[in-house]
């Protein structure tokens, strides 16, 4: 695993350090997932609340049904424990996890404050 992002010299070295997670099961989300395979061959993780069948039945993507994926703390705990997973591959930093989990949570926050309203 890099200590730092300098570690990356090209592009190839993308694949060996790159896990992207996507969420939803959006025509957005699938053409992350397309991109992400198209120009670096990397599979992508993508979280979805149920069953979507362009996204379980791709073979350009994993796919992980988060049960109640937009109330509470489930979308956090399950990028977590992505997280988790991905930074037990060597393919995450944790300076990284850390930032992006407070980049997420602030995301939840303004959604549930948007939702209140």
């Amino acid at each position: 695993m890099p200590q730092n992002l300098d570690a990356i010299k090209s592009e190839a070295d993308l694949k060996s350090y790159l896990q992207p997670v996507v969420i939803g099961g959006d025509l957005l989300a699938y053409t992350w997932v397309r991109c992400f395979h198209e120009t670096y061959g990397i599979e992508p993780i993508v979280l979805t609340g149920l069953e979507i069948k362009q996204i379980s039945t791709s073979r350009l993507c994993s796919n992980v049904i988060v049960p109640d994926i937009d109330q509470g703390d489930n979308l956090m705990k399950a990028l977590r424990e992505q997280g988790a997973k991905i930074a037990a591959q060597g393919k995450a930093l944790e300076e990284q996890l850390s930032a992006n989990q407070n980049e997420t949570q602030s995301v939840i926050d303004q959604k549930v404050a948007i939702d209140l309203r």
